[in-house]
C-alpha cells in the first residue's frame, strides 16, 4: 500500500495503481472534472498509463458557474 494525498484527504491505494483505476474505485465523482498531479494537469487520454507514486498530490478540480 501508498499513501497519497486526495484534495488534501490522506488515503492509501494499491501500489502500481494506474490513475483510471484509482478513479474507478473512488465514491461519488462528478461526472466533469480535471486532474493535477503534484502541480501537473494530467490529460485524460493519460490516465491509464500514469501509475501513481506514494506521496503524490492529487488535486480533482470541477468547473464552476457564476457571475
Amino acid at each position: 500500500m501508498i499513501s497519497i494525498q486526495l484534495n488534501e484527504q490522506t488515503l492509501e491505494t494499491s501500489e502500481n495503481i494506474s490513475l483510471a483505476e484509482f478513479l474507478n474505485q473512488q465514491n461519488n465523482m462528478p461526472t466533469c472534472f480535471a486532474i493535477v498531479i503534484n502541480q501537473q494537469f494530467i490529460p485524460k487520454s493519460l490516465y491509464q498509463n500514469t501509475i501513481l507514486k506514494p506521496s503524490d498530490q492529487i488535486e480533482l478540480i470541477t468547473p464552476m458557474q457564476g457571475g
